[in-house]
């Protein structure tokens, strides 16, 4: 795992039971398809002998890391910027 920690996020399943597992690996593949210029496609999917081997996406880093993070880090943004998220985001 130490190969990908600077320069790729990691994203683990939210729960790990086998349904949701399972979900999470379909979700997974389903990323590796995305052909979009505001959407990232994933680097692999690994598992981390860590967390008894439980699947994660590794998704290339961002630089101010992903858009939650970033918008509760930076609380205070002016409205254009914030329309302008807002209009990307329904773009897709």
């Amino acid at each position: 795992m130490l190969l990908f920690k600077n320069t790729n996020s990691f994203f683990p399943p939210t729960g790990s039971s086998l349904a949701q597992v399972k979900q999470f690996l379909t979700e997974g593949i389903r990323m590796s398809g995305f052909e979009h210029e505001r959407i990232l496609r994933p680097v692999a999917i690994t598992l981390d002998s860590a967390s008894p081997w439980m699947p994660a996406i590794v998704l290339p880093i961002m630089a101010n890391g992903d858009l939650c993070r970033y918008l509760r880090k930076s609380k205070v943004f002016p409205i254009v910027r914030l329309l302008t998220f807002a209009v990307q985001i329904a773009e897709g």
